[in-house]
């Protein structure tokens, strides 16, 4: 069991405060099937714990094994983790929600860009 899938100890209700928005995207462990839901699960733990020291270290291996596969993710990675830092969690999970819809389980291939003949045909 990684730090990441233990149960929340300690954790803050839901439905209290600001998180009542977001409750259509908490995700629970069993929705965990990519390393990028990881990601999100573990900034979405940190959060909800507050704390940021005990995550770390995942934090950052999780980083290490998006980026070596899908490097063009690099800028919304950043972006999320400027977040964490600031501890603006609702902006990290968002961005990395916004990877994840655009991901939709293409097996970390990089999509077409958005002017390639492949999307081109099909305009």
């Amino acid at each position: 069991m990684t730090l990441c899938e233990a149960p929340l100890l300690n954790s803050p209700p839901i439905d209290g405060g600001t998180r009542t928005e977001r409750r259509s995207t908490f995700m629970n462990y069993s929705d965990v099937t990519t390393p990028l839901r990881e990601f999100y699960f573990c900034i979405q733990r940190i959060e909800l714990e507050d704390d940021l020291a005990k995550y770390t270290p995942r934090y950052f291996q999780l980083m290490r094994e998006l980026l070596a596969s899908m490097p063009w993710i690099r800028e919304a990675i950043t972006i999320a983790s400027l977040h964490v830092l600031a501890g603006d969690y609702d902006d990290a999970l968002a961005e990395i929600g916004a990877l994840i819809a655009a991901d939709k389980g293409s097996s970390g291939q990089r999509p077409p860009a958005s002017g390639s003949s492949i999307t081109s045909a099909f305009s």
